[in-house]
C-alpha cells in the first residue's frame, strides 16, 4: 500500500517559484488507520539497520509476545526521541507534530517526485534537529540538478 494513496495533491506555480499541497483525504483512509500505517512506515525507517528489532516492535504492536530485554533496549533507543516512552514525561506536542510531519514529507516526497531523486535526506532522529527538514535534490528533464527544501515552522495561537 502506497501512503500517497490517501492524500489529495495539488501542484501551483508562480513566476519565482511553484509548490505543492498534500492533503489527507478522510475519505480515502480514516485519520486512525492512516496513524497506524504512518507509525509502522516510521518505525520501519527508523530501525532500517535494525530489522530484527522492527520485526520484534511489529509483532507485538499486533499482540505477539512481549519485547525480549535486547529488542526493548534497543528499541527504546528508537523511540525515546521520536514520540518518548509510556510512563515517562511525554514529548511535547510541537516536537511530535514536528518529527510526524517530517516522515510524512519524507514518504511523501519518494512516492509524489515527478522527476527523479538524486538525494532525498531522511528525517533527523528527534523534532529539534540542526538544519532543514527536508531536502530533496532532483534531476530535472533537461539533466541539470534542482532541489526543494522543507522546512516546518509552527506558529504560535497567540501570533496568529
Amino acid at each position: 500500500m502506497r501512503l500517497s494513496n490517501f492524500f489529495q495533491r495539488n501542484d501551483a506555480a508562480e513566476s519565482t517559484h511553484e509548490w505543492t499541497l498534500v492533503s489527507h483525504d478522510p475519505n480515502r483512509m480514516p485519520t486512525d488507520t492512516l496513524a497506524e500505517f504512518v507509525a509502522d512506515k516510521t518505525m520501519a525507517e527508523r530501525c532500517i539497520g535494525c530489522p530484527h528489532h522492527y520485526e520484534a516492535w511489529k509483532q507485538r504492536f499486533l499482540g505477539g509476545p512481549p519485547l525480549n530485554t535486547t529488542s526493548a533496549r534497543a528499541l527504546e533507543g528508537f523511540i525515546r526521541p521520536f514520540v518518548g516512552l509510556p510512563g515517562h514525561s511525554p514529548m511535547h506536542p510541537d516536537h511530535l507534530q514536528g518529527i510526524v510531519s517530517q516522515y510524512l514529507w519524507y514518504f511523501l516526497v519518494i512516492e509524489l517526485s515527478a522527476e527523479p531523486i538524486e538525494r532525498v535526506e531522511r528525517p533527523g532522529f528527534t523534532a529539534i534537529d540542526h538544519g532543514g527538514d527536508g531536502m530533496v535534490i532532483h534531476r530535472a528533464s533537461e539533466g541539470y540538478l534542482m532541489f526543494r527544501l522543507w522546512e516546518i515552522k509552527k506558529i504560535p495561537e497567540s501570533h496568529r
